[in-house]
């Protein structure tokens, strides 16, 4: 898959994931912040994907990851200042 067909595919589906981010963390600002994220390990793994039509299903896999290690962390932190 090219890069700016990338670009095009991310550009349709940027807000499904920022709303389904904001759904998992209930903060308009962890969500913004794991967008990023997200567009970053997107961007440096676009050429793995095999199947552009399934863009949107890796996208929300990506995602989901991410809301996942961010809770891992939030609760590793949490034990340290304990």
């Amino acid at each position: 898959m090219k890069r700016a067909y990338c670009e095009q595919l991310w550009a349709e589906n940027c807000n499904d994931i920022y709303y389904y981010l904001i759904a998992m963390t209930r903060q308009r600002a962890d969500a913004e912040d794991l967008l990023q994220n997200v567009a970053v390990k997107a961007f440096k793994g676009y050429r793995r994907l095999r199947n552009p039509a399934s863009f949107k299903g890796w996208l929300v896999k990506i995602a989901k990851n991410a809301t996942y290690d961010y809770y891992r962390e939030l609760r590793k932190q949490k034990l340290h200042l304990e």
